[in-house]
């Protein structure tokens, strides 16, 4: 007896999506729905923020293979991103006011800012924060500065490393000053990161190129790629980017070669293989291409979807997928000592940028 496939729904809610011929994937999808559960569907599109470029593909596409239930739950999601949407263009205008007056470089990085540059109608993409990133030595400003504009600052412990959020009751800022935990690469690339910044309509934002590095390994190590606390949303994103941008592939590789995370986005990259066939430069993935065993180790763990039956088990899928996908052991054992580190210092880091910022 095989075993199901883990990713049919995963692939369903995201053909309309992604391919270039609308009607064709509609009727591959109102097929397979026809045989087993719409609202199961349904259901699933909305769990991985997908409802609103669902009911916009359904608008261009005019398909009425659907039910009203089904037509009225993904208008809702879409009605609902459009509000969130025009909240979040306010803050982003508002904290770009307070960061200028501060002389505070920053840049818009993740869902807030892609949206922005691959989608003609920027609000179906729905976020739920905005991500800014500064420099280090500019985290206390930068802080100081919005809880004087009246945001609530509200760090946990857990991530006081390297980010912090930041909250006027209807609009939350991830401010990050390290992208990812301090040790998860071999250098840190915040200072370089900020350096590509560009102007954008009404913010800073990160260039092609960082956007991308981003994309390719930030979800692996913060929402195990394929877990429940990942979202499709970031595939469709992740198609866009490659098939719209037209980055340089040579200097994201140079990144991930310093940063020692080239499996991280080789792994990111055949999750998108999976499950829409789309794929970027052949000349890249080979330069980014892991060795053999720990390729197919990292195959499988995709195909069997462990993160989704670990999940309950998070040290399973540290120990068990995050840590292999560093390019190389010595940095899974620089990894686990910053880890611990960073842990046994969060308290008292927390206290001391409070107590800072209250000054």
């Amino acid at each position: 007896m095989t075993n199901p496939d883990p990713y049919r729904l995963h692939r369903l809610a995201l053909l309309p999506l992604v391919s270039k011929n609308r009607q064709q994937p509609f009727d591959t999808v109102g097929s397979a729905v026809a045989a087993t559960d719409e609202e199961q569907l349904v259901n699933f599109i909305l769990q991985q923020d997908l409802g609103s470029f669902w009911h916009e593909a359904l608008k261009e596409d005019g398909s009425t293979l659907f039910s009203t239930s089904f037509a009225d739950k993904v208008k809702e999601a879409r009605l609902t991103a459009t509000a969130q949407y025009l909240r979040q263009q306010h803050t982003l205008k508002k904290t770009g006011d307070i960061f200028k007056t501060e002389s505070i470089p920053y840049a818009v990085f993740k869902g807030a800012h892609i949206r922005e540059l691959v989608y003609s109608i920027p609000a179906v993409r729905p976020a739920c924060d905005i991500d800014i990133l500064v420099s280090k030595g500019d985290q206390e400003a930068a802080i100081k500065a919005l809880v004087s504009a009246g945001y609530s600052f509200q760090p946990l412990a857990e991530n006081i490393s390297h980010e912090a959020t930041l909250t006027d009751g209807h609009v939350s800022i991830d401010l990050h000053w390290h992208i990812m935990r301090p040790g998860r690469m071999r250098k840190d690339m915040t200072n370089e990161l900020l350096a590509t910044r560009e102007e954008f309509s009404g913010y800073w934002g990160l260039n092609d190129e960082a956007t991308l590095f981003i994309m390719l390994v930030h979800p692996v190590f913060t929402k195990y790629l394929n877990s429940p606390n990942s979202s499709l949303m970031r595939v469709v994103d992740l198609v866009h980017w490659i098939e719209q941008r037209r980055p340089d592939w040579d200097k994201v590789y140079s990144w991930l070669n310093q940063t020692g995370l080239c499996t991280a986005a080789w792994i990111t990259l055949e999750w998108l293989k999976i499950l829409t066939e789309i794929t970027p430069p052949a000349s890249f993935l080979e330069k980014i291409h892991p060795g053999k065993v720990k390729a197919r180790y990292l195959r499988f763990w995709i195909n069997q979807d462990y993160s989704t039956r670990c999940f309950s088990s998070p040290t399973v899928i540290k120990v068990a997928f995050t840590l292999p996908v560093h390019d190389k052991m010595s940095d899974a054992v620089r990894v686990i000592f910053s880890l611990l580190r960073a842990n046994y210092s969060s308290t008292h880091t927390m206290k001391v940028l409070a107590d800072s910022i209250s000054e």
